[in-house]
């Protein structure tokens, strides 16, 4: 009896530590690569369930390492691919950038405050290349769509110039100076009104009135002053001194 539980204690003992070291972290790609803007699969399992504790990724190693997915967290860019396998840990990174490059560890972590490590893939390094063939088709696309407008929007003014170059005047050398034919419509507008003139006095002693005839003086006539429109009036004399009538006097016409 004694020896038939010692030989079963040893048997549970050897099956505890077989199974410990039966587990294994396996990373099949040692390195992947990928354009900026694509979806990049990370490939991860382990060969059985093993100890209680997560099973987390990491980018680097050491101290400086940076957490990139776990069960509990928010990774808006990182999904698993299998999400309620046991077994299978494999993750997507969508929308992948420069910083993306590095290396990566699947590592399970036994169920301790805080979570230690137990044990990590071999890792996969991750490279970044340019533009995927998608992006590089999509900016394609946007450069041919800006372009055509540009064509479009130049064809549109160059139109719009020669339309007012069509109707714009052009000048006419004559010979001697460069003119610009003006419509006859136009011309009327731009002239500007002559000015109006008023009837210039008249010379006429019977169209005078008031011709006072004394007969002292045969030669001497009396005109009325009128004002011409537009000539400058000059300045009003001094009180007592104004009069109604210019005298003017006529030499007589020499006899030939």
């Amino acid at each position: 009896m004694q020896l038939f539980s010692l030989t079963l204690g040893l048997a549970l003992l050897g099956s505890s530590g077989g199974g410990g070291q039966d587990f294994q972290v396996l990373q099949p790609w040692p390195s992947a690569q990928a354009s900026a803007g694509e979806t990049l699969m990370l490939n991860c399992t382990v060969t059985k369930r093993g100890l209680p504790g997560p099973v987390k990724w990491l980018k680097g190693s050491g101290s400086n390492h940076q957490l990139i997915y776990a069960e509990i967290g928010s990774f808006p860019r990182v999904t698993r691919a299998v999400p309620s396998s046991v077994s299978d840990y494999s993750i997507h990174i969508s929308d992948i950038r420069p910083e993306d490059a590095g290396t990566y560890y699947c590592v399970k972590f036994k169920k301790e405050p805080p979570d230690e490590e137990y044990q990590r893939g071999t890792g996969t390094v991750v490279s970044v290349g340019g533009l995927s063939t998608s992006a590089a088709s999509a900016v394609g696309g946007a450069a041919c769509v800006l372009v055509l407008l540009l064509l479009i929007a130049i064809y549109f003014y160059l139109r719009k110039r020669r339309g007012l170059s069509r109707h714009s005047p052009r000048s006419i050398y004559t010979g001697s100076s460069w003119h610009s034919p003006v419509p006859a419509a136009l011309r009327q507008l731009q002239q500007p009104p002559a000015p109006t003139r008023s009837p210039a006095p008249t010379s006429d002693p019977s169209s005078c009135p008031h011709q006072p005839n004394d007969g002292k003086d045969k030669n001497i006539l009396y005109a009325e002053l009128l004002h011409v429109s537009g000539a400058q009036l000059p300045q009003k004399s001094p009180v007592g001194e104004q009069t109604e009538y210019a005298v003017i006097k006529a030499a007589p016409a020499a006899s030939r």
